[in-house]
This record gives C-alpha cells, sequence and structure tokens, in this order.
C-alpha cells in the first residue's frame, strides 16, 4: 500500500521524539555499581566565573532565572501531537481511500443474476405467452386476434411489474418483458402487430400463423 512508508516514517518520528522527551526528563544518582567511594567526599568541579566572583566578594549582575524545563516539555508536548495530528490525518486518508476503492456489493457479471429471479422472470414471461396465445387462437378475424395478443401482452407486462416508462413505445415495454430472449421472434410479432394494427387492407390468417409461431418460440426459449 503506498501509505504504510509515510506511516513508518511518521512513526520512527514519533518514537524518536518520545525517547528525546524522557532522556531529557531523566533525573536521579549514578551508582556505578563497584563500590562506595563516598569517603573520597563530595568531587570538586571548577567554579564557574560567577561562583569565583561571588566568593570574592565582587558584585555580579545575575540573570534572572528562566524555567528552561517548562519551555522544554511545552516544546516536546507541540512536537508530539503535530505527529499524533499527522498520523491521524494520514490514517483517515487511507480510510477512506480504502472506502473509496472497494467495490460496491454487485453480484458476479459472470455469474448472471440469481437462480430464483431468472425463474421467476421466466415464468413470468410464460405466462404471458399463454395468456397471448388464448387471445391469439379466439374469434374469426385475424386482424382483431394479433391486436388483442399484442395488448394482453402489455396487460401481461403491467401486472408482473414492467415498468412503463414515459413515452414508451409498445415495442419498448415488451422489450423489456422479453429481454434476453428471442430477437427475432420479438421482431416478428412486432411485425405482426403493426401489420394488423395500421395495414389498411384486410390481413389474412397467415399473418394469425406469423404470431403464433414468434409466441411459440419465445415460450420454447423461456423454458
Amino acid at each position: 500500500m503506498k501509505w504504510w512508508p509515510a506511516v513508518i516514517i511518521v512513526g520512527a518520528l514519533l518514537a524518536v521524539g518520545l525517547s528525546a522527551g524522557t532522556a531529557g526528563d531523566f533525573k536521579g544518582e549514578f551508582d556505578s555499581g563497584v563500590g562506595d567511594f563516598g569517603w573520597f567526599g563530595s568531587p570538586r568541579f571548577p567554579k564557574t566565573m560567577q561562583e569565583a566572583a561571588e566568593s570574592e566578594h565582587v558584585f555580579v549582575y545575575r540573570e534572572r532565572d528562566v524555567n528552561s524545563n517548562l519551555w522544554y516539555s511545552l516544546a516536546g508536548g507541540t512536537f508530539v501531537a503535530l505527529l499524533v495530528a499527522t498520523i491521524l490525518a494520514i490514517l483517515y486518508a487511507i480510510i477512506r481511500n480504502l472506502i473509496r476503492q472497494r467495490d460496491p456489493p454487485m453480484r458476479n457479471a459472470g455469474r448472471g443474476p440469481p437462480v430464483e429471479e431468472v425463474e421467476l422472470h421466466q415464468e413470468t414471461v410464460r405466462a404471458a405467452v399463454r395468456a397471448a396465445l388464448q387471445e391469439l387462437d379466439a374469434g374469426d378475424d385475424p386482424r382483431k386476434a394479433v391486436i388483442a395478443c399484442w395488448l394482453r401482452l402489455e396487460h401481461e407486462a403491467a401486472e408482473a411489474g414492467v415498468p412503463r416508462l414515459v413515452g414508451d413505445t409498445p415495442e419498448e415495454l415488451m422489450a423489456r418483458l422479453l429481454a434476453d430472449h428471442d430477437e427475432d421472434a420479438l421482431r416478428q410479432l412486432t411485425g405482426a402487430y403493426h401489420l394488423a394494427r395500421y395495414a389498411p387492407h384486410e390481413v389474412s390468417e397467415e399473418l394469425r400463423s406469423t404470431a403464433r409461431h414468434a409466441l411459440a418460440r419465445v415460450e420454447a426459449h423461456a423454458t
């Protein structure tokens, strides 16, 4: 992951800062572990210029003492706070990036829709075709029979929950109902409906046979 190097660097800086703060606050006596050399007396260190002057009764201006430990603590705290804020910002960016890159829960395109959904759609198509065939075989007028067959398909599509959008043509509605089925059969059925609906001349029984053949192909595909 491209963010891990930055996280490691910031973590190392945080560790160094904490170590420096701990080392700066260390106070206590050093025990060498070799033995007690207290009988030598307290160690004598060279006098500073101020101590030498005071021992000789020479007035020296003493600067105002400043608690340097307070400033060290404030600086260390600020440093640690900045490191923590940086780490939190990086973690937030990482999490947001992972969420954006994560694929939404979708079914595998190679597997297709669930079996139950496919079976329900196939049964809906078969029921619509059976109802349309009943309308197609009724009466002696092939024109009225083909039109009634198509209207029954539209009714069955609406009953099955196929949405009818604004400006939909009958062909578009049937295309959604009979999606993934025999396209040639759908074109034959649509052509038969158009001829029965708009032809100025008389239509023959051959038109009824064409519609029946198209419905039979759709039903076979849905089996």
